[in-house]
């Protein structure tokens, strides 16, 4: 449970005590000392900067130990340890009582604790010890106090959350902290019961459990501010701060940056490598109005009188025409318009996921239950398609047709959709295309994903060699933006290991499918079903064949079609294991044909009907 925010005062004084305790060592060591600060932090080092210049207005700040000869003696010294030069100091630590020289040694991370085994004699002159507190860096408290005025809340990435909660003036108590794959009534509980209190959430690692949060705030009609800490995706709609600090050598690195200036500004990189100087003030202004922009930037303009009026400009255009709008548009609007009376008809698919979450709030919208809970199936979110049907009324999960089947079903009841050439020509603007359309309207659309595959199958027809550069650059952009544990990147990834083993990227697909098979052999994914025969192909190519069989025996697929076609190619697997009856002339081993050379031809035969299949299914997705 976060702790609610103890009193101004108290919090101040726990935070001064290891500053007092090291101004009496100053004080008693007129004439030299050596002061450690272990475990130093460096959300402390200003507070720290500032108490020492309070005492000696002419404090010296080093980095480089060599400077410490220049000083005048009984010169007040903050030193920054780097393993790098602590050779030099316990070679030269006499100067340090030759020159009166007070210093303080500020040693990061496990630097304290080291120093006694990597300078033992610098370490035995040390005549104090101070421990330095946790701390979070006061610009980071900043963005947390202007994001909580924020609906949903903040997106926090860094350490020190619990402390910036308790530094914030005004008391509020906090629940939590949950985690969205919590079960989803006792979710929905919890927040009926927290009434104003605050909620941080942990474990954000998918798009999908993002999804779950939003919804289960919505069906409780939970009020109060939210805080992800440290969300492993980037959370659309949500205020983000930062709490991560520049270190020293980073500081030092950056051309015309003073340390002390660096610290003055405590080490925040949106101030000291902020690297859009030259962005024209228009897209300053949008980066912000959508809530992708973080640090000084966002906290400088986002209460501001010109982001409110972009941002009403653009509720606006939406409500007059909402179409394909990006994935950021859509949560600002959702924020903005949740109390609305009532929610604009927003055509398109992509907005059914906030179709569902102001029908939660709100009781009423543009879909009915039955919708609900097949959006909520899709999403492999069972629990909650449970108790949408418990408690509104709809059908049955299982009893629901649901839009996504088996790829062999599929094939039946639709013509192959992939068709047509991409020209070798016309491959780098496609590709751009798919990137913005997968990095702006979502990976997680259908959209994404069928021109994510046209794309992949005509760079192997045309230009196989740009094949696997493609197939990286959307894997990791699919990454970033849902999570590795989501189910709608796991089926990206599907697609394009089965394209890029049928054009003979044989390890990357391995490596792919390998990821995606496991999670189908443990889990009922629609996306995933039957990606662990896929994977068994994969694996019989590489000459793995015992390992590919074991896959086919373990497979939950029990669809006589989906499985005949995978039983024929490892007729081939078992004649390279010896059974002699396994491939005849007749079968998929042509009369004189080597063996490697058949399983090759019949894989990639296999895989690529397999990825067209896959075309036809998300076809099916979006229809439905």
């Amino acid at each position: 449970m976060v702790p609610a925010a103890p009193p101004a005062a108290e919090g101040q004084a726990a935070e001064d005590r290891w500053l007092s305790e090291l101004r009496r060592w100053l004080h008693l060591g007129r004439r030299g000392v050596i002061i450690l600060v272990r475990d130093a932090r460096r959300a402390r080092l200003r507070a720290l900067v500032e108490t020492l210049e309070a005492v000696d207005p002419s404090l010296e700040l080093v980095t480089d130990p060599g400077v410490l000869t220049e000083l005048e003696p009984g010169a007040l010294v903050l030193l920054v340890l780097r393993r790098a030069t602590l050779d030099w100091l316990n070679l030269n630590r006499p100067l340090f009582a030759a020159r009166s020289l007070r210093v303080v040694l500020w040693a990061e991370g496990e630097l304290g604790t080291e120093l006694k085994f990597l300078a033992p004699d610098l370490h035995d002159w040390v005549s104090h010890f101070v421990t330095c507190p946790p701390g979070v860096p006061d610009f980071a408290v900043e963005g947390l106090a202007q994001g909580l005025g924020w609906w949903p809340g903040v997106a926090w990435t860094g350490e020190g959350l619990e402390l910036a909660l308790g530094r914030l003036e005004a008391e509020r108590e906090w629940v939590g902290p949950l985690s969205p794959s919590e079960d989803y009534a006792r979710l929905v509980e919890v927040l009926t019961g927290a009434g104003e209190r605050g909620v941080v959430w942990r474990s954000v690692d998918t798009m999908t459990a993002l999804w779950r949060l939003r919804w289960a705030i919505a069906e409780a009609r939970h009020r109060g501010p939210h805080v992800l800490d440290n969300p492993e995706i980037r959370a659309p709609g949500w205020y983000r701060v930062d709490a991560g600090q520049l270190s020293i050598d980073e500081v030092l690195a950056l051309p015309g940056v003073d340390l002390r200036a660096a610290v003055a500004v405590e080490l925040e990189p949106g101030v000291l490598a902020e690297g859009d100087g030259e962005v024209e003030e228009d897209a300053r202004i949008e980066e912000v109005g959508l809530l992708r922009a973080v640090g000084p930037v966002m906290r400088g303009l986002h209460d501001s009188e010109e982001v409110a009026r972009w941002r009403r400009k653009r509720i606006a255009e939406i409500r007059e025409r909402a179409g394909s709008r990006s994935r950021d548009e859509q949560a600002l609007f959702a924020s903005l318009e949740r109390d609305r009376a009532q929610w604009p008809r927003l055509w398109g698919s992509s907005w059914a996921l906030f179709d569902c979450e102001y029908l939660l709030r709100r009781g009423e919208g543009n879909l009915d239950i039955d919708d609900m809970v097949s959006i909520a199936e899709g999403l492999g979110l069972r629990d909650v398609a449970a108790r949408w049907c418990e408690t509104r009324g709809g059908e049955r999960p299982m009893a629901i047709p649901h839009p996504v089947k088996d790829i062999s079903e599929i094939d039946k009841e639709m013509p192959v959709t992939i068709s047509g050439r991409v020209d070798g020509a016309g491959i780098e603007s496609s590709e751009r295309s798919i990137m913005v359309t997968g990095e702006v309207v979502g990976w997680e659309m259908s959209r994404s994903w069928r021109l994510a595959l046209i794309h992949a199958l005509g760079v192997g027809v045309n230009a196989p060699e740009q094949l696997l550069p493609f197939a990286v650059e959307v894997l990791d952009s699919a990454r970033a933006q849902l999570g590795e544990a989501d189910p709608h990147y796991l089926f990206i990834g599907r697609i394009l290991g089965l394209v890029a083993g049928a054009f003979g990227e044989l390890d990357w697909a391995y490596a792919v499918l390998l990821d995606v098979a496991e999670v189908a052999l443990r889990e009922d994914y629609p996306l995933l079903r039957g990606a662990d025969l896929e994977c068994s192909v994969v694996v019989a190519m590489r000459g793995s064949f015992e390992q590919a069989l074991d896959m086919v025996a373990r497979s939950p697929v029990e669809n006589e079609d989906a499985r005949r076609a995978f039983e024929d190619f490892h007729r081939l697997t078992r004649a390279a294991l010896g059974e002699p009856t396994a491939a005849t002339p007749e079968g998929p081993l042509a009369a004189g044909e080597p063996l490697f050379d058949a399983l090759q031809r019949e894989g990639r035969m296999l895989l690529r009907m397999r990825a067209e299949g896959i075309g036809n299914l998300a076809a099916r997705i979006a229809q439905g």
